[in-house]
């Protein structure tokens, strides 16, 4: 076999960092603490964990794409 040298790209390092970005948009409303049901928090939770689904998602499409 030969010695093949496996090296991350920018592709790679951009994948990363999208997955990165995905994450903690999921997780950044569960930072706050008190919050009062009737205001719209639930909302932007939601809206949040939308797009940052969406984000990973990209993330893993950036990564499956040929070159």
């Amino acid at each position: 076999m030969a010695n093949k040298q496996m090296t991350v790209g920018p592709k790679e390092g951009a994948v990363a960092g999208v997955l990165a970005m995905g994450i903690f948009t999921v997780f950044i409303p569960m930072g706050v603490i008190n919050f009062n049901p009737a205001d719209p928090f639930l909302t932007l939770w939601a809206m949040n964990v939308l797009v940052g689904c969406f984000t990973i998602g990209s993330g893993i499409a950036v990564l499956r794409a040929k070159d």
